[in-house]
């Protein structure tokens, strides 16, 4: 598995109300059932998280824990296209170590956490910041150099601020 940062435009608000409740009393508890009648009831919505393609009725065969994490993976595609990725991939290595708190931060966004138990499907990281967070990093960022991926980022970045949605971050 390769440590790449991935960006999408996510819709936060449906997800506060639809399925963050659902994820963070999973976290916490480690319960699964609620997330399987998530996806269940959601299939024909959600996709493949790794590959973007529709999720197939056989879903469950797709699974490789089936815990927590990887559940909580697919029914999250629910909000986001895991196509339009737009984050800064394999250069994020080479950018961190040198990047300011800050800057790192507008990059990132804030962990999902209930329970001490963090939402981390990929075991490397996931973040989410919400449309105010999401505007200020692109102000943080606003002075960053545009080439490159982070050029890519930026543009992706503003277009989710533009339509009001929210950035979920992994790795």
């Amino acid at each position: 598995m390769s440590f790449s940062h991935k960006a999408f435009a996510f819709d936060g608000r449906a997800f506060e109300r639809q399925l963050a409740p659902t994820l963070r009393l999973a976290l916490a508890q480690g319960g699964t059932s609620a997330l399987e009648a998530f996806i269940d009831t959601h299939r024909a919505s959600l996709k493949d998280p790794y590959d973007g393609e529709p999720l197939s009725p056989d879903w469950r065969s797709q699974l490789e824990a089936g815990d927590v994490q990887e559940l909580a993976d697919f029914a999250l595609t629910h909000y986001y296209d895991p196509k339009a990725d737009f984050g800064i991939g394999a250069e994020w290595a080479g950018l961190e170590p040198d990047l300011p708190g800050v800057q790192r931060q507008a990059l990132l966004g804030a962990a999902l956490e209930e329970g001490g138990q963090a939402f981390d499907p990929g075991r490397m990281g996931s973040y989410f910041q919400d449309q105010p967070c999401a505007a200020k990093s692109l102000q943080v960022l606003g002075h960053v150099d545009d080439g490159g991926a982070l050029g890519a980022f930026k543009r992706g970045l503003q277009q989710a601020v533009r339509a009001g949605r929210w950035i979920y971050v992994s790795f």
